[in-house]
């Protein structure tokens, strides 16, 4: 029987074990590695986004204007934890592009100032651009005014956009908003602790109107599952697998190691379109 020194680490110990190494790459090992990091991990907000992040998600969008919004009078969007912009000015584009009449208005908000005030300005650079691997040619032709190696919004999408400081955690300032027809809250619920995403969550649908649509992606899944059933959201059915998939590779090698990472597609679980969507609606909205 080997001695160990006093010194040895316990992962080191772990390796020795005949199998364990062939183990790790399993996915049962990952799962269970992944459960571990969620709950030990510190989260830590973050301001990293991208331009048409999930391109078949904006799809999603489009249907879901045309089906149940292109006649309103004016629709209203919120975007919450909006960074430098790049997801608000990828809304704008996007419903110009497609519905060029819809009168619309996205209201955007972060809690970090400085950041807010380089999505006021909407100049980026080359790579923050192009970081996203699935942006399109025709997406960018739509939505910038290229300088170089400066990419400019153009002011026909930025003037529907405007940004203002917010913490989501504050009820009394996120009622007073009033409600919206579309709410994006995306990528920054991850980031916080879980008895503070159980209070955003709950400020979150109190701004929802009756028939509206929350996108959603960048939250725990265990906790999006639990929570939108407690609020009676229903997922959109929309191409959920590949939104899903477009997320894993915006969020790069995350799985299993980091918390933000996302665990694989898989069909196993009954409930497994709860799971994986990132849009949902009020029932009373289907």
């Amino acid at each position: 029987m080997p001695v160990f020194s006093h010194n040895i680490s316990f992962g080191k110990v772990l390796n020795m074990i005949p199998g364990y190494r062939a183990f790790r790459n399993t996915r049962s090992w990952k799962k269970i590695k992944h459960k571990v990091i969620l709950k030990t991990s510190k989260r830590k907000n973050d301001n990293y986004t991208q331009f048409l992040r999930l391109p078949t998600q904006f799809q999603a969008l489009n249907s879901i204007i045309d089906e149940y919004f292109r006649c309103n009078e004016q629709v209203n969007i919120c975007v919450l934890g909006c960074s430098d912009g790049s997801e608000s000015f990828s809304i704008s584009s996007t419903l110009l592009t497609n519905f060029p009449d819809l009168k619309f208005k996205i209201f955007s908000y972060d809690i970090d100032e400085s950041i807010l005030d380089k999505a006021r300005i909407g100049r980026y650079k080359r790579e923050q651009i192009f970081d996203n691997k699935l942006i399109t040619k025709e997406f960018i032709e739509n939505t910038f005014k290229i300088n170089n190696d400066i990419f400019e919004v153009k002011n026909l999408i930025s003037k529907h956009v405007n940004f203002e400081k917010l913490d989501v955690l504050d009820r009394e300032k996120v009622s007073s908003l009033g409600k919206f027809d579309l709410i994006f809250s995306q990528n920054f619920l991850f980031h916080l602790k879980s008895k503070d995403v159980l209070k955003a969550f709950s400020n979150i649908v109190s701004i929802l109107k009756e028939n509206s649509v929350l996108f959603i992606d960048g939250i725990d899944l265990e906790l999006r599952e639990k929570l939108t059933i407690k609020y009676d959201l229903t997922p959109y059915g929309f191409n959920i697998e590949k939104i899903h998939n477009e997320a894993r590779e915006a969020r790069g090698a995350g799985w299993p190691y980091h918390y933000w990472g996302l665990e694989p597609f898989s069909k196993d679980k009954p409930d497994w379109e709860r799971r994986y969507a990132t849009i949902f609606f009020p029932v009373t909205l289907l």
